[in-house]
């Protein structure tokens, strides 16, 4: 499993219910739906202790599609999980995003982490970072958001990862990282303190 440097544990909002923005900004995720050929490329998958590594299922799909499908978790023991390094620019604020549907019976937990690298590979110590708790175990998806999160001075990349413990049954879909335009849809959680660079919105 990745190690992380220090996090900022945030309280989560939910909805299940979601209002396009006016003008949504480049997604910096690659794959983001898990529509492409190899359906989980882009991403990199890990498992310990007996658990599936994250795979590409045609159902449960966010929007209904089964040709797009999205990740699938299931963990009975050990733990699951899977990331992507996306670059990102000091001082730009973004919004991290996705859908999440636990199974219900899951107690376990599906966290969203995000962590701020020096490096564009996201190697070496994250500088900092922050985590999403795990939504309701009913079967429904779940719209999770980290909002005005800023990327602190001197980083390069973000490494956005879900990881799962057991017992979890749960599906992934439509991961976004975009520049944050002040949407006002949505839920949103509190960010961390200020950051020390100056803060810069989409257009």
């Amino acid at each position: 499993m990745r190690r992380f440097g220090p996090t900022v544990l945030l309280s989560l909002a939910f909805s299940t219910a979601y209002a396009p923005r006016s003008a949504r900004a480049q997604n910096l995720v690659v794959n983001p739906d898990f529509a492409q050929a190899q359906m989980i490329a882009g991403w990199q998958t890990s498992a310990s202790g007996g658990a599936f590594t994250p795979y590409w299922s045609s159902s449960p799909d966010h929007t209904g599609t089964a040709s797009s499908g999205s990740s699938t978790f299931w963990v009975l023991s050990g733990e699951s999980a899977m990331h992507q390094c996306v670059p990102v620019t000091p001082g730009t604020v973004y919004d991290i995003a996705a859908w999440l549907n636990v199974g219900s019976g899951s107690d376990g937990l599906l966290e969203l982490r995000w962590s701020w690298y020096p490096t564009a590979d996201c190697s070496g110590a994250a500088a900092s970072g922050g985590v999403l708790a795990t939504p309701p175990a009913d079967d429904a998806w779940h719209h999770v958001v980290a909002a005005s999160q800023v990327a602190p001075l001197g980083s390069a990349a973000l490494d956005i990862l879900f990881d799962a413990q057991p017992w979890m049954q749960a599906n992934v879909d439509d991961v976004s990282v975009a520049c944050s335009a002040s949407d006002p849809n949505g839920p949103v959680v509190t960010p961390p303190a200020a950051a020390t660079a100056v803060q810069t919105l989409c257009e």
